[in-house]
């Protein structure tokens, strides 16, 4: 990602496991838009479609393009926003 707005799954990937920054999914905002049926439950378990997601690699993908969006969490691509459920809401630690 060399400072370019295009990026896909298998980029991020590879950018999350060589430890780089986060995806600039502030700056995109694609056209296409929808539901996808993940939820973040209170305790931080990743689940989709009901069962919880047990790669540690794809929920920290999917960490990695969350977003929000007024009252919605989405995950953001330069292609789609997809609106996600998030049971409880996450909070920042401020040293």
């Amino acid at each position: 990602m060399s400072g370019e707005l295009s990026f896909g799954l298998a980029d991020l990937q590879r950018e999350a496991a060589a430890g780089r920054k986060l995806p600039p999914v502030e700056l995109v905002n694609p056209t296409q838009c929808g539901d996808i049926d993940i939820r973040i439950a209170r305790d931080g378990t990743w689940f989709h479609q009901g069962t919880p997601v047990g790669r540690k690699e794809l929920v920290r993908l999917f960490s990695t393009i969350l977003r929000k969006d007024g009252a919605d969490y989405v995950l953001v691509t330069p292609a789609e926003k997809m609106r996600i459920r998030v049971e409880d809401v996450p909070f920042m630690a401020v040293l």
